[in-house]
């Protein structure tokens, strides 16, 4: 089987190569971890991603199809960043659109939004289920 993503960057890594004093993957940008209380250099590459964060179990795609597709969504939005950075306004369309989607993405696809997303959920099923639990027989019967 091909190699298989793990570190999915929830930050892509061309946005913060912008944070390195040459604007390359392979330079440092210096990286602060909030919890820790503590800051450190690091590559692009080894920061703003988790581990098969992204990995889906199903048997029609590979568990990275989803950093897939953002890797290719992400090299399609990178010339609208760069067109802002080197002209100071924003790219004419079809950039700006992808520029657009890059910024509704980044709002939604990190690990802070996924918590809220599944604290909701996390409510909405205990409050479908907590009939269920009061009600032996309403249990019984989708048990049967």
């Amino acid at each position: 089987m091909a190699d298989i993503a793990r570190h999915h960057h929830f930050i892509p890594q061309f946005c913060l190569a912008g944070f390195t004093p040459s604007g390359k993957k392979d330079d440092f940008l210096w990286v602060t971890d909030m919890a820790e209380r503590k800051g450190y250099p690091a590559r692009p590459r080894n920061t703003g991603f988790q581990r098969d964060f992204y990995r889906v179990d199903v048997d029609e795609a590979p568990p990275d199809v989803v950093e897939r597709i953002l890797g290719w969504f992400e090299g399609c939005a990178a010339p609208a960043v760069r067109y802002v950075l080197d002209n100071g306004a924003l790219p004419p369309r079809p950039e700006l659109d992808h520029l657009m989607e890059l910024v509704g993405l980044l709002a939604v696809r990190v690990p802070a939004a996924r918590a809220r997303v599944e604290r909701v959920l996390d409510k909405v099923m205990k409050a479908m289920l907590r009939p269920y639990h009061t009600d032996p027989e309403m249990l019984r019967a989708v048990v049967e």
